[in-house]
């Protein structure tokens, strides 16, 4: 949706968007100072700043005219940048030129295409940076269902309304479970490092590598824990401009956030938190530790953006700061800050290395020396990100658990579910909207996601839909499918239907009008009775509550003699019933994993019975396979196991698909019918061919491929991208990746799965002057299988 420029265009203001990656914003205020001043040092900073962002956004007639135009500038530093980044414009979009016709008398002509549009978001000064907006008009017609007269206790029976000692025990062993996991994987590390040492010529081991790192990694998470408050400040007013909120102020302008923030802290006995803001128009909202002065006890820092005032009404504000001060009273937010506290370490290392390399690499005018560090910063960053990545690990059934139990606190709070309702969804659309306004995930919502409301995969599957479509049609899948409890195993966030299917039943408990049509789900409660054999069949999720659920909506027949012993039907349909939720609800390799387990075992097991039986019949030659003292035999079962398994499915669960010139692309409404098909399984896999703009960050931030964007006419589809040797750096002996057809109109050929969002694992990606970029997911898969069984087969071998 777009707006009109900026009444007062602001040079200063255009380039803090540029920082914060902001593009469309940054355009808007760069042309217009541009347009409007005269000869001199402001306007050619505006000229090489809309060069900036117009290369980002793709729009390469636009830089390269201003580059060009920007060649002739009698300022020689400007000057010097211009002739050096306009041949790297040139490989960049090398079926453009710049304009012949315009003339360095006339810079107008080089914005003579117009510029995209802006962002619905007003950009303020300083002094009345937190100034009420002006309402926006709303495509979508909500219902504004009401809220509860009076606040209450929560319904026992209700599924939010759970025991808080058990979110308090799941953090004690998500603590140990990172500590131990840390551990695991920094030691891992050094011995491949050791490793590579030993064998590389010319280089000796170091003798640091050979100690045990657990003490020092011990001291130095307490360090981060204790000082996880004043590391989070600092990034936060360095990296995002981070702003005290004044509660007086926040009290004229969202008086009911204001007032429940007072109430709340009076009631409960709280000290009263720390209020900041972000300057950016995306919505954000999370809290981490704070030490107030004058208190013993820990409170958090609340942080909203600007965008959270301009998007939200004052009761869904207030329902959301709720839900923040929900997490300070459950004390879930001192763990899971101070280890995002440690996840900014990796985090920031990968975005400072892509930025220094990427600004390295313009500068440097010999092909050689860019080459080097291109490369090097590709492999640095790349490495970065894994480990982030690596180690958020333990951290996401907390960051999944502590939602549900803020949104029953603050409902409590409140009397407010449906504000939550429509805070959520709205979240989701603006989210959607800065991803297409700034062609990527931004930065700040990677860094901070353990600790914010929503996902991202939940505002792309949100943001897709048309302001005729109804929530409900993409929320069935959540609620319904039979399937949906293994896909969100490696996700941050849970299903957005459940929770909002949470708050509709807790609407109904306060008899209101429910701002969603979403159907009741009575919960299954655990029971030792005489039917528990078929309901375990029946009914399998693990709930958070004192509800135990399993993952099954539909019987599992099985005809066991009746003179079993009852103990063990159960096992067996448990056995039975979790071996098809495996197969049929998490994707390869995962799924692989889980069943080497089992086929493992059984491996082993026959083995073993050969072996007692040459020994009964003294074939010595054979009596060994009996005998596993150091567990090498157990061991090696399974990875031949999972060699094998792998090699079984690879080709059915990724088939062919053809080169896209041989085939005719889809249109983009079948990807909406499968985003809101109920039925769809991680198992059926539909071979998709779509045209869209390929979205994603640029240069070495997006090495591994990790930000990837279709924008169709059907929405934003997120594509799954497995490298090859690029995954080593960019060394220019690399084919056409991703991240070099960024802003183009492509073609994507792949495989489109249902996991926690629907999106494509990429087979070919082409772009213009038929460049392709192919993915690997086979072949990765194929070559770990053949590892797998070849460390098998050693492990054998050395028994």
């Amino acid at each position: 949706m777009s707006s009109p420029p900026p009444q007062r265009p602001s040079l200063t203001a255009g380039l803090a968007a540029l920082k914060r990656q902001e593009y469309d914003l940054a355009i808007a205020h760069l042309n217009g100072v541009y347009t409007n001043e005269s000869e001199g040092i402001r306007k050619r900073r505006a000229q090489q700043g809309l060069v900036i962002a117009y290369r980002k956004v793709g729009q390469g007639q636009q830089a390269l005219n201003l580059c060009h135009l920007l060649t002739y500038s009698p300022d020689a530093p400007f000057q010097n940048w211009a002739k050096k980044t306009l041949p790297k414009l040139k490989r960049q979009f090398p079926d453009l030129e710049p304009s012949k016709t315009m003339s360095p008398d006339d810079p107008t002509d080089a914005l003579s295409v117009s510029p995209p549009p802006i962002p619905k978001t007003e950009v303020k000064e300083p002094n009345n940076r937190f100034s009420v907006p002006s309402a926006a008009p709303e495509v979508r017609t909500w219902k504004n269902a009401g809220r509860a007269k009076r606040l209450g206790t929560l319904p026992k029976t209700s599924k939010l309304g759970s025991d808080i000692r058990w979110l308090w025990g799941l953090q004690g062993i998500t603590a140990i479970a990172f500590f131990g996991w840390m551990v695991t994987v920094i030691e891992i590390s050094f011995s491949l490092v050791q490793y590579l040492l030993l064998k590389l010529p010319f280089l000796s081991p170091w003798q640091i590598l050979y100690q045990d790192p657990t003490l020092f990694l011990f001291i130095f998470s307490l360090l981060i824990f204790i000082a996880s408050p004043v590391l989070l400040s600092v990034l936060l007013k360095k990296g995002y401009e981070l702003e005290p909120l004044n509660l007086e102020h926040l009290k004229t302008i969202r008086p009911e956030s204001a007032t429940l923030i007072q109430r709340c802290c009076r009631q409960r006995k709280l000290p009263q938190p720390t209020l900041g803001i972000l300057p950016t128009s995306l919505p954000l909202i999370f809290t981490y530790i704070q030490y107030p002065i004058g208190h013993l006890r820990p409170t958090g820092h609340v942080v909203i953006s600007q965008g959270m005032l301009d998007r939200l009404e004052d009761d869904e504000l207030a329902i959301f700061y709720a839900t923040q001060l929900a997490h300070i009273l459950n004390w879930d937010f001192l763990l899971l800050s101070a280890c995002v506290c440690f996840l900014q370490l990796p985090y920031t290392l990968y975005w400072s290395v892509s930025k220094l390399g990427e600004r390295l690499a313009d500068r440097l005018d010999i092909p050689l020396l860019e080459l080097i560090v291109r490369g090097l910063s590709t492999l640095l960053a790349n490495l970065s990100y894994t480990y982030y990545h690596l180690f958020r690990l333990p951290l996401l059934l907390l960051s999944r658990w502590r939602l549900l139990y803020s949104d029953a606190s603050a409902v409590s709070l409140t009397g407010d579910p449906n504000a939550l309702t429509r805070g959520l969804l709205k979240l989701a659309q603006s989210w959607h909207r800065g991803i297409m306004q700034t062609s990527t995930v931004p930065e700040v919502v990677e860094r901070f996601d353990l600790l914010l409301p929503l996902g991202v995969e939940q505002a792309i599957a949100i943001g897709n839909l048309t302001p005729n479509q109804p929530f409900e049609s993409v929320l069935q899948w959540d609620l319904h499918n039979l399937y949906r409890y293994g896909v969100t195993l490696l996700s941050s966030h849970g299903r957005l239907g459940d929770r909002l299917q949470r708050l509709t039943d807790l609407a109904r408990f306060f008899r209101l009008e429910t701002e969603l049509d979403l159907p009741f789900i009575p919960p299954r409660r655990f029971s030792l009775s005489s039917d528990f054999t078929q309901w375990l069949t029946t009914q399998m999720n693990f709930s958070l509550e004192t509800e135990l659920r399993l993952p099954f909506s539909s019987p599992i027949r099985l005809s066991l003699p009746s003179t079993l012993p009852e103990w063990l039907k159960t096992a067996i349909n448990l056995i039975v019933a979790t071996s098809i939720f495996v197969n049929n609800s998490l994707p390869l390799f995962p799924r692989a994993l889980c069943q080497a387990f089992i086929v493992g075992i059984g491996f082993r097991l026959v083995l073993m019975l050969v072996g007692a039986i040459a020994y009964f019949f003294y074939v010595g030659q054979l009596v060994w396979l009996s005998q596993d003292q150091d567990g090498d035999l157990i061991t090696a079962c399974y990875f031949i196991s999972l060699s094998l398994i792998l090699m079984l499915q690879i080709n059915r669960y990724y088939p062919e698909v053809r080169p896209l010139q041989d085939q005719r692309i889809d249109r983009s409404e079948s990807f909406a019918k499968f985003q809101i098909d109920a039925t769809l399984t991680p198992q059926k896999r539909q071979i998709m061919r779509l045209q869209g703009k390929l979205l994603g960050r640029r240069g070495v931030h997006n090495g591994l491929g990790q930000t990837l964007i279709l924008h169709t006419s059907a929405g934003l589809i997120r594509l799954r991208h497995c490298p090859c040797v690029s995954i080593f750096g960019d060394w220019g002996i690399n084919p056409i990746c991703p991240k070099d057809l960024i802003g183009q109109s492509v073609k994507v050929g792949g495989w489109l799965h249902r996991g926690a969002d629907v999106a494509i694992d990429l087979a070919y990606l082409e772009g213009r002057s038929q460049l392709q970029a192919n993915s690997y997911h086979p072949l990765l898969l194929s070559l770990l299988a053949i590892s797998f069984g070849l460390w098998g087969a050693y492990l054998v071998f050395q028994t």
